[in-house]
């Protein structure tokens, strides 16, 4: 692999600090995104860069100045990374911050799937989501 773990990690971190230009060289053309949506329920999949694009400029549309920063790891078990991750922004005026967990597969030295696991709950209350939506 030519591509270290740190520089895929780093890499992945722009993305999310808004840097969009590095997914068609850093992300898996089939990349598949493996999370459950913020009304819970089920993981749902996402698949394909252009969802990745829709989902990381739509989080930066809602929260201005949103920032992610890597606090523990990567920690490397090949062809997986794991890194626990805080994120802070401002929304409608009032700061909030939200901390997760990121599975990285690996796959021809790119990031091929990405297993999301964040604190949903305190980033809806902290938007002022009150009430959780019935799932049908």
């Amino acid at each position: 692999m030519t591509m270290s773990f740190d520089k895929t990690v780093a890499a992945w971190a722009k993305i999310w600090n808004g840097d969009l230009s590095l997914i068609d060289s850093v992300i898996h053309p089939g990349f598949t995104s493996h999370a459950a949506p913020l009304a819970g329920g089920p993981a749902t999949d996402s698949v394909g860069r252009d969802n990745l694009r829709m989902w990381v400029s739509g989080i930066h549309s809602m929260i201005s100045e949103l920032r992610f920063g890597i606090h523990v790891g990567p920690f490397v078990d090949d062809p997986f990374v794991v890194i626990r991750w805080h994120a802070e922004g401002t929304y409608e005026g009032r700061r909030i911050e939200f901390y997760g967990t990121d599975i990285l597969k690996i796959a021809d030295e790119v990031i091929a799937e990405y297993w999301a696991n964040a604190d949903s709950l305190w980033f809806a209350q902290q938007i002022g989501m009150t009430e959780i939506p019935a799932l049908t």
